[in-house]
């Protein structure tokens, strides 16, 4: 038997034992594989570039973990926005805006994660407009509650919540959580005037210092919609109605 040296690649069409080109016997595998690992090179692509993004916008690095720390709260008669800020083995407890809640026992929580359930309203602040409400799933994320500093006039924050959920579903666009970048327009009495909106369904959202990452008020609004402005009750003033929840 006789065997012949191959010339190096360049190309060309060499015939294997069968007579098949070798590029044409090996082209549609090939074809395969790209096209079957492409999608997953274009999501480590998009992981990357997303990477690189939350790098260098500290906005967007803080907002990425919100997504499964904030529920949407529904009640019979209205919507609103809820923040998990203490979690055990069996049990989370989120902080919300007490007029979502104010005359219910039971509410029902939707992340945007998919995680949903019943919910009980087990604290509630009139006065201060907070609530706390016991969700009977433990060891889920939760959002770290800001020290004693008083907030800055113009500091950077975060603000998250469901707005009007009823009429994205109308519109067949879905429930999803909003995120918005914002800063704090007014220092008032009991409260910080931001300078963003605050809608319906959006109350009791977490309002988060973009500097630190961490809960410095939750969402609401004042005055009618057509002068609505964006307020949040400051974490300062609802230490009474957090005390005695499970460390973080």
């Amino acid at each position: 038997m006789t065997t012949r040296r191959l010339p190096a690649y360049s190309g060309a069409t060499v015939p294997d034992s069968h007579g098949v080109p070798c590029n044409r016997r090996w082209g549609r595998p090939i074809a395969w594989l790209t096209a079957a690992l492409l999608p997953s090179l274009m999501l480590v692509g998009c992981a990357a570039s997303e990477s690189r993004l939350a790098d260098r916008d500290p906005f967007v690095a803080r907002v990425a973990g919100l997504r499964d720390t904030v529920a949407l709260v529904s009640t019979a008669t209205a919507y609103g926005t809820a923040a998990a800020i203490a979690s055990d083995r069996n049990h989370t407890f989120l902080l919300t805006a007490a007029h979502v809640v104010e005359h219910d026992r039971r509410v029902f929580l939707r992340f945007d994660d998919g995680v949903r359930g019943i919910a009980r309203v087990v604290r509630r602040d009139a006065a201060d407009d907070a609530a706390i409400l016991e969700f009977d799933r433990g060891s889920l994320p939760t959002l770290p509650l800001a020290d004693h500093r008083r907030p800055l006039l113009g500091e950077r924050i975060g603000l998250a919540g469901y707005p009007v959920p009823d009429a994205f579903e109308e519109q067949h666009l879905g429930i999803a959580l909003s995120v918005y970048d914002g800063r704090i327009a007014s220092l008032r009495r009991g409260a910080f005037e931001l300078d963003v909106r605050v809608v319906p369904g959006e109350s009791g959202g977490p309002v988060i210092r973009i500097a630190d990452g961490r809960l410095i008020g939750i969402a609401t609004s004042r005055f009618d919609d057509e002068r609505s402005i964006g307020f949040a009750v400051p974490i300062e003033r609802l230490r009474r109605v957090l005390a005695g929840l499970p460390q973080q």
